[in-house]
């Protein structure tokens, strides 16, 4: 009613220059204004000018629903007016700048997935920084994901600073710690350049500056290696321990085999010994290189891989002790509570699902990005220790099923083996 009796309202504003349109994008999310949808076209419909109607801060309409995660509003606004997408604020940024410094990832997606959208991916703000520069500092690994799997992105473009994205992946850590990051392994992997201000000589600010991150690694390294090393030697104490108390007990003297495990010889006992085995190489390696990553006459390089290189062993043994753990459990339990054995075995396998889940997902999203941009050879060869460690997780849930179910089937027999020996011992000695 409103609109047919003055259709300039449309672009009437507030104190702050914010028109209705803006607010009705505003408000579209709330679960409480559905309407908030066909009140947006209907705004457009009567006054298509609206688009271009900025507010005091200079951001126009896109870059109000880019800011709340209004893809659907973001999709209408391009179907009305192609051309709104390149619309810059007050800091020269595009309605993709903002989303990228809100993490609303549901709207990065949609622009990189548009090629009509390719010709906004480098707009450079009043800053120089890209939407590439803006997901490495806010170190969002989805956005960057969306960002590098997009060909028409270029991932060498500086900033006022002379920054590139691979300068803003170093600074958002310590030197000494440059390979921890994932983002700044694949920037590197591709084969990223650095900017002009970070090529030739140094200055004697960064020298400084590399000083102190040198001093606090050492530091951080120190502490590492001593938590690191308490977990480790646990970890090789307990599967030490293992080895000589075998589940299930010892043959007794009347046995043609005393002192032999009763289990040996059963598939789950095989497992167990096999993984228990594991554990404690896994965790003696472990120890010995944070021996030598805590030796401070070693060189530092050398220290470092030792200390980097000591997580994913330590992790290794830690699967294993698991594994070994819960069919050694199994084992016991199988014979006399199956419904419990079996809780056992799914316990594990889900805590196993749980702590792998978040990584798993995560590179898999570097995986599929380096697979756009450089072909699914590049993103193979990158992804090969990954697929290592979940190869070994999928071996692990397998055998702990398989082990689990061979023993169901195992274990009443020897049971009862056991038994009718026994009670053949004492009609003997009688």
């Amino acid at each position: 009613m409103l609109l047919e009796w003055n259709n300039d309202l449309t672009l009437q504003g507030d104190a702050n220059g914010s028109i209705p349109l803006q607010f009705a994008v505003i408000t579209i999310l709330c679960p409480r204004k559905r309407y908030s949808q066909p009140i947006c076209l209907e705004l457009l419909k009567v006054n298509p000018d609206a688009l271009y109607q900025p507010d005091r801060n200079g951001s126009f309409p896109t870059h109000v629903a880019a800011s709340v995660g209004a893809t659907s509003i973001i999709t209408d606004f391009l179907m009305k007016s192609h051309n709104c997408a390149g619309l810059l604020d007050a800091r020269g940024r595009t309605f993709l700048h903002v989303a990228v410094d809100r993490k609303k990832t549901a709207i990065v997606d949609y622009a990189c997935r548009n090629i009509s959208l390719s010709w906004i991916l480098n707009i450079q703000d009043k800053d120089g920084n890209t939407a590439l520069h803006i997901a490495v500092r806010k170190r969002s690994e989805r956005m960057f994901c969306s960002l590098l799997g997009n060909r028409q992105v270029h991932l060498n473009l500086m900033n006022e600073k002379g920054e590139t994205p691979s300068d803003i992946a170093r600074q958002n850590l310590p030197s000494a710690m440059e390979s921890e990051a994932d983002i700044l392994r694949v920037l590197n992997y591709v084969g990223a350049k650095r900017g002009i201000s970070h090529q030739g000589f140094l200055n004697e600010v960064d020298t400084d500056q590399a000083r102190q991150d040198e001093i606090h690694f050492l530091s951080q390294m120190k502490e590492g290696t001593q938590s690191r090393c308490i977990c480790s030697v646990l970890i090789a104490t307990v599967t030490f321990g293992a080895m000589f108390t075998m589940p299930g007990g010892y043959r007794d003297e009347h046995d043609t085999h005393a002192g032999s495990p009763i289990l040996a010889g059963t598939f789950g006992f095989d497992i167990f010994f096999m993984a228990n085995t594991l554990a404690f190489a896994f965790s003696t390696t472990a120890t010995i290189y944070l021996m030598f990553s805590g030796d401070p006459t070693r060189l530092l390089g050398i220290r470092k891989v030792l200390f980097r290189r000591s997580i994913p062993i330590i992790l290794v043994s830690v699967f294993c002790m698991m594994l070994a753990f819960a069919l050694a459990t199994f084992m016991m339990l199988a014979p006399v509570a199956p419904m419990s054995a079996s809780a056992v075995i799914i316990s594990i396998i889900l805590v196993l699902v749980y702590i792998c889940w978040e990584a798993a997902v995560k590179y898999i999203f570097l995986f599929v990005a380096l697979c756009k941009r450089k072909g699914i050879w590049y993103g193979i060869v990158w992804a090969r220790p990954f697929a290592a460690a979940l190869f070994l997780l999928t071996i692990m849930s397998c055998l702990l099923a398989m082990g689990g179910y061979a023993n169901s089937k195992v274990e009443p027999h020897r049971h009862n083996h056991r038994r009718h020996f026994l009670e053949e011992s004492q009609i003997r000695v009688y």
